[in-house]
């Protein structure tokens, strides 16, 4: 019967060492693995973000600068056009567009 109960006794210590064990190593995962993982994606994805707004922003820049040339030579053709109100739709679309590319990559 005493047998019985050291062998009882030393299959719990065991039991319990290995459950220890495993919520420690669980724990150390998370701490050591999990965490740095996710703030380095996290970091990437922000990177990633801010790459693409500024790619966007230089597309429509570049668009408005060409609006702009073409309103200009336009202008100095001696087109008869109102060269502030051209501009000024320009600059309009220009900020609707500035503002889509910062919903489309937030910061």
């Amino acid at each position: 019967m005493e047998n019985q109960s050291t062998t009882l006794d030393k299959a719990v210590k065991i039991s319990v060492i290995a459950g220890v064990l495993i919520v420690a190593l669980s724990i150390a995962y998370y701490l050591v693995l999990y965490i740095p993982k996710q703030a380095q994606q996290q970091a990437q994805q922000k990177q990633a973000n801010a790459d693409n707004l500024a790619g966007c922003l230089a597309t429509e820049k570049g668009d408005v600068s060409k609006e702009y040339e073409g309103i200009s030579k336009l202008n100095r053709e001696g087109k008869n056009i109102d060269v502030e109100a051209q501009f000024a739709k320009v600059d309009k679309y220009y900020e609707s567009r500035k503002a889509d590319c910062f919903k489309k990559y937030p910061q």
